[in-house]
């Protein structure tokens, strides 16, 4: 959006990406944004614990490997902790996702006798900041993704950061599909999907306006879907899934101030009031003309911080900051916005990929899509972009009317 105070257009929060994130990589390079996202050349997260900071980063060695040197010297553990980790992430890597999917990471860290300041320090906040979720209700299975894909994997680990604000780049994607002979209907609600015998006919607009169709991709959250299906189709397609996936809130805080506060562009706290802080003026260039210097502090699964007021909320993030970042105590807080999302991502607990429909449902040229459906990925935009590939390949190989080389494989 474009804050009239900054002048600039402000993302609603700061997204990352991570360097194994390879459909959405594939997405930005097919509508021209490959460098969209910068990524940095390795791993490298500093993290403050117990008032110091410490830094969780990637060495030459390959591998799950790559994190060694960073575990044995960087992070505030005792050697004991130290292998007790070691064998922890042995067996992650090793374990089967079927014997995961039923229990909690935190029971799984209890079986493999990890302590508090362990989970505390290495395990806990990586799953909240990829899983928006604490290790209570997440499944073994779900965190086994992420630091298999992402955290162990040397290459995969790399963080990425956008570079200018994502409405450009879903303008390039109107104007990819426009260039390739589709139109894009924005700010057109539809108020209903009209299904006939089984199969889809349309979409009646809440203008009144009915568009014909006989293949259309949702790509709606399932409360959405449920009510623009009839009953009994939502209660087939869309309610199993709004019944199991339980919602986790975000909140962004934006600040502005009349000065730089960080001396790095991102740091994590393990056990401070505010989880992820970033400088936002330092990752990107300014969208507008930039006056001042734009602070992010991005706080997952948030549910505590919903019942605060966005004063009481701006007042909570510049007390914690101040041990952490002790200019902040002489800077001039110019402007300041908070943004909730309280439905943000869903939950991956236990046993709730049983519940993630894939693309073809029980009704005739209608598919499913969105980080929601059976991606194999948690509520990210990779698993956003894989699900409408997956929605797109279905759609065309059941039309009789698809075109020759229309290329639906996942775009990397």
């Amino acid at each position: 959006y474009w804050d009239p105070v900054v002048a600039e257009y402000v993302d609603y929060g700061v997204h990352v990406v991570m360097r194994c994130c390879e459909a959405f990589r594939g997405f930005l390079k097919r509508i021209g944004e490959s460098d969209a996202v910068s990524f940095a050349p390795s791993l490298s997260i500093p993290l403050w614990c117990g008032g110091r900071r410490h830094l969780l980063r990637s060495s030459p060695l390959p591998g799950p490997l790559h994190l060694l040197p960073s575990l044995l010297h960087d992070l505030p553990l005792t050697w004991s902790q130290r292998l007790s980790a070691m064998r922890a992430g042995a067996a992650l890597w090793s374990a089967s996702p079927g014997t995961l999917a039923d229990v909690t990471f935190d029971v799984w860290l209890s079986h493999h006798r990890q302590d508090a300041q362990t989970r505390a320090v290495l395990w806990h906040p990586v799953v909240i900041a990829t899983l928006n979720a604490p290790a209570s209700r997440v499944s073994a299975a779900a965190a086994q993704k992420v630091f298999l894909d992402g955290v162990l994997q040397r290459r995969g680990a790399g963080l990425g950061f956008f570079q200018r604000p994502l409405s450009r780049i879903s303008a390039s994607a109107v104007s990819y599909i426009e260039a390739h002979g589709g139109t894009a209907s924005l700010r057109s609600a539809v108020h209903k999907i009209v299904v006939q015998q089984g199969q889809v006919r349309g979409l009646r607009l809440t203008t009144g306006e009915f568009l014909e169709a006989d293949t259309i991709i949702s790509a709606v959250p399932p409360k959405d879907l449920a009510s623009l299906l009839p009953r009994t189709a939502a209660m087939e397609v869309a309610l199993p899934a709004q019944q199991a996936l339980k919602g986790s809130p975000i909140v962004n805080v934006h600040l502005w101030l009349d000065r730089p506060v960080l001396d790095e562009v991102l740091w994590i706290a393990a056990d401070a009031p505010i989880q992820t802080a970033f400088d936002v003026t330092r990752l990107r260039p300014p969208s507008g003309t930039a006056r001042y210097h734009h602070l992010a502090i991005s706080q997952s699964a948030a549910s505590e911080w919903l019942k605060s007021s966005d004063a009481q909320i701006v007042d909570r993030c510049l007390h914690a900051l101040a041990p952490l970042a002790p200019r902040v105590a002489s800077a001039h807080l110019v402007h300041a916005r908070v943004i909730r999302h309280p439905q943000a991502t869903f939950i991956p607990a236990p046993g709730v990929d049983r519940h993630r429909p894939r693309p073809v449902c029980g009704i005739r040229g209608l598919y499913l899509a969105g980080d929601w459906t059976a991606t194999g990925w948690p509520s990210t935009l990779e698993g956003a972009v894989r699900s409408g590939i997956l929605a797109a390949g279905r759609a065309t190989a059941s039309s009789s009317e698809m075109a020759d080389g229309v290329d639906v494989t996942p775009m990397l």
